[in-house]
């Protein structure tokens, strides 16, 4: 007891000062600090809460003795080579481009030659490095657009860089370039839906699929259309990251990521009313309703044209028949065919209103 009493003694002592109680948690000072991007602003102490002056971004509180640095453990920063040629698809390759940026990997463009050229559909860029003198990348995107599997130099630039990438990845009609290259020999893969059948046709090695908006084969990846390489984008985040990092990211960047996409193009009933719908081109008309799902879709056309309802008919049954080779049932204007085992029913109804106007209603159900 006596032992405790001077100890208690002695802290009481410690504490005061000029006869004030000193609270050592007070002694330090909270400040306000930018979180920490390498900005000038990542040194600085604000009095008040606010803005970065260098970089606009919200400040937040420490204290005054610590180091203003983040601690959270982050792997390797990881370099990405994105391949880009004339009239390659925008958003192909910029989509993928601020997700991986967001995620502080390096990013840069490459090209056969460092001249500038013209994006589908306009940007002019200018490549950051050529083939002589690409860095090597740990990730290689190639995206679609203007591609020409028959371009030789690149089909062999892609199979050498790919040697040492730990992930080489397509987006869209990119797919092509992996096909050419032998890449995706005997591999499951995927790509822009309308370029299903073609891919098929030049790589029979390839086993392309379209239920997928993603095929992760571990070092090769390939996307299907457009947007889906923003998705592809964010699962090799995942990989790196970790999926609660990756959700976080995606919600800063505002878009609407999920592991288990629900969104894959090649598998919603529209698909197989794209050719119809290429009928109607040369007449007046406006697209009133164009909604479904996976199991059934509808098409509502407000028509106008010279034609009897039975000239546009015949020109229906052609596409139908010749074109989708659909099969006729005993129902007029009503055919089927059988996808990958599951038996599909279309209908065309057209109802004449006046004059030359027409109402067409044309279904999809599985």
């Amino acid at each position: 007891m006596k032992y405790l009493a001077s100890v208690c003694f002695i802290l009481l002592c410690l504490g005061k000062i000029s006869g004030q109680t000193i609270h050592l948690n007070n002694q330090r000072k909270i400040v306000f600090v930018c979180p920490p991007c390498g900005c000038d602003g990542d040194t600085v102490f604000y009095d008040k809460p606010g803005f970065c002056a260098s970089c606009g971004a919200a400040l937040y509180p420490i204290y005054s003795d610590m180091v203003n640095e983040n601690k959270a453990k982050s792997p390797q920063q990881k370099t990405v080579a994105i391949l880009v040629f004339p009239g390659v698809e925008l958003i192909d390759f910029t989509g993928p481009w601020e997700v991986f940026g967001a995620t502080d990997m390096k990013v840069f463009s490459v090209a056969k030659t460092d001249t500038a050229f013209t994006c589908s559909p306009g940007l002019n860029i200018k490549p950051d490095f050529s083939f002589s003198n690409c860095p090597q990348p740990d990730i290689l995107l190639i995206p679609g657009g203007g591609v020409d599997p028959g371009d030789s130099v690149t089909v062999n630039w892609i199979k050498l860089i790919s040697q040492k990438t730990e992930h080489t990845v397509s987006v869209c009609t990119g797919a092509y370039y992996l096909g050419a290259s032998g890449l995706l020999n005997n591999l499951k893969a995927t790509t822009f839906y309308p370029a299903i059948a073609d891919f098929s046709k030049k790589y029979p090695l390839v086993n392309i699929i379209d239920s997928m908006r993603f095929v992760d084969n571990g070092h090769i990846i390939t996307s299907a259309g457009l947007t889906s390489g923003i998705d592809a984008a964010f699962h090799i985040v995942s990989i790196y990251k970790g999926e609660a990092e990756t959700q976080r990211l995606a919600n800063l960047l505002e878009y609407n990521w999920s592991i288990k996409s629900k969104y894959v193009r090649g598998k919603l009933a529209d698909k197989y009313l794209t050719g119809v719908l290429n009928l109607f081109t040369p007449f007046e008309h406006t697209l009133k309703r164009y909604e479904g799902n996976e199991r059934e879709w509808l098409i509502e056309i407000d028509l106008k044209t010279a034609l009897t309802q039975s000239e546009i008919e015949k020109l229906i049954n052609l596409q139908a028949t010749q074109m989708e080779k659909w099969n006729t049932t005993n129902k007029k204007n009503q055919w089927t065919v059988t996808d990958k085992g599951a038996k599909c029913f279309f209908s065309i109804s057209i109802n004449k209103r006046s004059g030359n106007e027409y109402s067409v209603l044309i279904k999809a159900k599985k």
